[in-house]
């Protein structure tokens, strides 16, 4: 049984890389996430360290950057002088541009570029998985909107408990973005501390009995996946 090999630990160099390693694993606590949000309003307190859901829901956040529908700019906070949040939130954000600078990653380390909303769930879901966020939240302000990462230590992270969830969320993921799909399923394995087997065309994962089977063609690209207790 295999898990945290050097496909799992080597520096992601592109988006489509961040996105095999962290996109399921953020995917499934998003969908958590917004069960938990519903619709509730929101607002961000005065400070602009947290963002309150409803009365009582107050959550730490990271700002990530600034998403301008209309003209399709992203920008990372980092490089938003005029934006005023206080540097504590602006960390994870340093942070994403300090790993792009050290692997060349171009996605990470220049100060914006031409986004479409899609991109922007994409970083929201490469930075909730690479800085364990409970989610991530776009905070949508009119003409402009903030990507932040959401963080409350009272609610339940059962994640690594569920494995019936592996069927549902991997297959969606897959739909969202362009990936190596079988990279991506051990690498999601992994996020959820199991350890696989690789045998031929078929991967399996196996806890408390319950064995998830996944099969994949000769270009990786998966073509049956189960669960079964």
């Amino acid at each position: 049984m295999t898990v945290n090999t050097p496909l799992h630990t080597a520096p992601c160099q592109t988006e489509q890389e961040l996105i095999e390693r962290y996109g399921a694993i953020a995917l499934e606590k998003q969908i958590a996430f917004y069960q938990i949000i519903g619709n509730q309003p929101w607002h961000m307190n005065a400070e602009g360290a947290h963002v309150i859901f409803g009365s009582n829901l107050v959550c730490p956040i990271q700002v990530i950057g600034t998403y301008i529908p209309d003209s399709q700019a992203w920008l990372y906070a980092w490089a938003n002088p005029a934006s005023n949040f206080p540097k504590a939130v602006l960390s994870h954000a340093r942070q994403l541009k300090e790993y792009g600078e050290r692997h060349n990653n171009d996605f990470l380390r220049y100060h914006g570029f031409q986004a479409t909303e899609n991109d922007v769930h994409k970083l929201g879901l490469i930075a909730s998985g690479m800085f364990k966020a409970m989610g991530y939240f776009i905070a949508n302000r009119g003409d402009t909107a903030l990507l932040l990462t959401v963080y409350n230590a009272r609610v339940p992270n059962r994640i690594k408990e569920d494995l019936g969830a592996i069927p549902d969320i991997f297959p969606a993921i897959c739909n969202l973005f362009p990936m190596n799909q079988r990279s991506a399923f051990l690498q999601y394995l992994a996020a959820k501390g199991l350890k696989y087997s690789e045998d031929g065309d078929t991967v399996t994962a196996l806890k408390n009995d319950v064995s998830i089977v996944a099969k994949f063609d000769e270009n990786g690209r998966m073509i049956n996946l189960e669960a079964t207790a």
